[in-house]
């Protein structure tokens, strides 16, 4: 609670003991020597005010440079998750992990469950909330778990870049789904987290522009999905990418230029860093 919200609801407080003070001075019709005292503002009303000043804050007391660091949290969201969440099926483990079904390569059960496999820590983000809402990370709330999570995440994510080509080569399309399962276990405390601070700094806007925050906060993400789409488009539609068993040779709708499927993951750890670190300047728990 900020000190200008204290100082509203102690001065209303004050004010209610003075009128508590007041009307038990006062006759039983209200009146007293010196004249009458109104009711009309009862106690009930005013403790009922104290708490609603405590609890609704100040509007225009954001701090405008905690909301941009939040955004940036919301752009690596949108690079991580769109990425797998499009390219994981397909060409990831149909292609780049295939021939399906062949020894030592992926399988067609595998690529079914891949989706929902890389993203399952999505499904206890209620669980991460309980606990992130109880427990400080070196005596922050929100920044600091925002800031582990996507730290530890891009590490899980370069790490994975020296060691992406040789899975795919082997074929162990398992190694990598577990891979790409815990870099997304640890990115959900940062997008539980950001959650939370988003809907704190909701509260201080203003009643007429409220929730500008949480609609901007979700266009960026969706706005960074777009560049891992276009990542895919101009880096992942060579012949690495194509199943050789459909003429790739032969395929005018495939590119002459590529990145290697290591380089891709090196890709992304260059567009997240950068924000990982402007994130940390600007963020400020509210």
């Amino acid at each position: 609670m900020s000190l200008g919200r204290l100082d509203r609801a102690g001065s209303l407080l004050s004010s209610v003991v003075d009128d508590r003070s007041l009307l038990s001075s006062a006759g039983p019709a209200g009146h007293s020597g010196h004249g009458t005292i109104p009711r009309s503002h009862s106690l009930v009303q005013s403790i009922a005010e104290v708490v609603r000043v405590s609890l609704d804050p100040v509007p225009g007391t954001i701090d405008k440079t905690a909301v941009w660091g939040l955004y940036c949290m919301y752009a690596i969201v949108g690079l991580m998750y769109g990425f797998v969440s499009n390219y994981i099926n397909i060409p990831i483990c149909q292609y780049v992990f295939g021939p399906l079904g062949e020894p030592g390569r992926a399988s067609i059960q595998q690529c079914n469950i891949s989706v929902s496999l890389t993203q399952m820590p999505w499904n206890f983000k209620i669980f991460y909330g309980l606990l992130l809402d109880r427990i400080t990370f070196f005596g922050s709330r929100r920044k600091g778990w925002i800031i582990f999570g996507w730290s530890s995440s891009i590490l899980i994510l370069a790490c994975m870049s020296a060691v992406a080509q040789n899975l795919a080569d082997e074929g162990n399309f398992a190694t990598y789904m577990m891979l790409l399962m815990v870099m997304c276990f640890f990115y959900i405390f940062s997008d539980v987290a950001g959650d939370g601070m988003t809907i704190e700094l909701s509260k201080l806007e203003p009643p007429e522009t409220r929730g500008y925050i949480l609609t901007t906060g979700q266009m960026v993400r969706f706005a960074a999905t777009t560049v891992t789409n276009v990542l895919g488009i101009l880096g992942m539609n060579g012949k690495y990418y194509y199943p050789s068993s459909k003429g790739r040779d032969t395929n005018d709708t495939i590119f002459s230029f590529e990145l290697t499927f290591w380089e891709v993951h090196i890709v992304l750890v260059c567009l997240s860093l950068p924000l990982l670190i402007l994130m940390s300047v600007l963020l400020q728990d509210p």
